[in-house]
Order: structure tokens, then sequence, then C-alpha cells
């Protein structure tokens, strides 16, 4: 994909912030930007004929048992980082995506439960907005059945 056709990029100006990150680690992520490959990535490609992302290379993690705190948040930041970087409509959500990570942070993290857990990832998933946007793998959670502890 050709930058140029993008209408706005992600937001990387994290990088260069070597108040948050030490300065050798901002200088190796700006070098890591400023030099790979365009178009070629090893973690996303587009599926063909679609054009939509698939995040590919990702384990699966097949053998976990929840709740796992570190999982459940490695799951909270990858979908961030999916809409982040990859979602045409972040601009449009009404919300501002930061913020909702910082408040489901603890949610996601301290749900002690897989349902728990579940509801959690669900309830941040609608806050992106896109009927599209769904945690296929766990159905059986979602409202009306839980609608209790969706917020």
């Amino acid at each position: 994909m050709d930058e140029s056709d993008l209408d706005f990029g992600p937001d990387l100006d994290w990088i260069a912030n070597e108040a948050s990150l030490r300065p050798e680690l901002s200088q190796r992520l700006r070098s890591i930007r400023n030099n790979r490959v365009p178009g070629r990535q090893f973690y996303v490609s587009k599926v063909a004929g679609i054009g939509n992302p698939s995040f590919d290379h990702e384990p699966a993690y097949q053998d976990l048992k929840l709740p796992d705190g570190g999982f459940q948040l490695l799951a909270l930041y990858r979908f961030w980082n999916i809409i982040e970087y990859w979602s045409p409509y972040r601009d449009v959500m009404g919300e501002d995506w930061n913020r909702i990570l910082t408040q489901f942070i603890p949610r996601v993290a301290l749900a002690d439960s897989a349902e728990a857990y579940q509801r959690e990832l669900l309830a941040f998933i609608a806050k992106v907005h896109d009927g599209h946007a769904n945690l296929w793998s766990s159905l059986a959670v979602r409202p009306p059945a839980a609608s209790a502890n969706f917020q």
C-alpha cells in the first residue's frame, strides 16, 4: 500500500518521546519505522479480493487457561492496535480511543473468569461502533444474556 493513498496515517509521535521511552528505545523504534520495506509486513497482509487486514503469524495460545491477566492484557492491546493502526474509521468513532484503552486496562486485566474476560472484551469492542467487529469465539456471553455486566 502506498502511504500517499491514506487520508490519515497512524499516530506515531509517541516513538519520539524520549521522556517516556529511553533514548535508545526511541531511536531504535524510529530506525525501524524509517527503514521498513514499504508494502511488506510480517504480521499483517491483505485478504485477497477484499483488502481487509489479515493478522498473520500471531500465536493462537491454544493451551491458555483463563483467567490470565497477562494474556488478557495482550488481547486488549492487540485489538486496540488493530483499530489504532488499521481501522479506516477511527477518526469517526466519536470517542477518544486512548481514553477507552485506559478505562479498559483494569477491567480486562482483573476479569476473574473466562466469561468475565469475554464480556469485558465485548464491551471494549463495542466502543468501536462497528457492526462488523465482534468476539466471534464468545457469542454465548453476548447480551442480552450478559447485559447486566455489559457497559
